[in-house]
Formats: C-alpha cells, sequence, structure tokens
C-alpha cells in the first residue's frame, strides 16, 4: 500500500484500515502493522511483532 497525502495538509492516510497520520513518519511506522512477515519473534510463545516495542510489550506478560 502506497501513503496518500490528503487534500488537508500535513494528513497521511493508512490505505489498508483508512487511519489518518500527522506526519509522513507515523504512517509508515503504523503500515507495518498490517505486514504479514513479523521480524521480531517472542522467545518464548512464538508470537510475531514487527516492532521492538511491541515485543518488548508483550514480553511483560512473561513474567
Amino acid at each position: 500500500p502506497r501513503p496518500r497525502a490528503s487534500p488537508v495538509s500535513g494528513e497521511y492516510g493508512c490505505s489498508v484500515c483508512h487511519k489518518i497520520f500527522p506526519l509522513q513518519r507515523m504512517l509508515t511506522r503504523h503500515l507495518k502493522c498490517h505486514s504479514l512477515v513479523k521480524r521480531h519473534p517472542c522467545r518464548f510463545c512464538g508470537k510475531g511483532f514487527n516492532d521492538t516495542f511491541d515485543l518488548k510489550r508483550h514480553m511483560r506478560t512473561h513474567t
């Protein structure tokens, strides 16, 4: 999916779920959640995440 700017300057919409973001970098980061490839697997349960922050947050469920 290609990011698209809306007619209102500074708004970037996700072409998958239609969420709006004020910054291009926020949209770019968000688009990872739609990816089927999960680059950061949990070593305890195998659940995959696209972002290291999300993996670290998830790891707390195992403590």
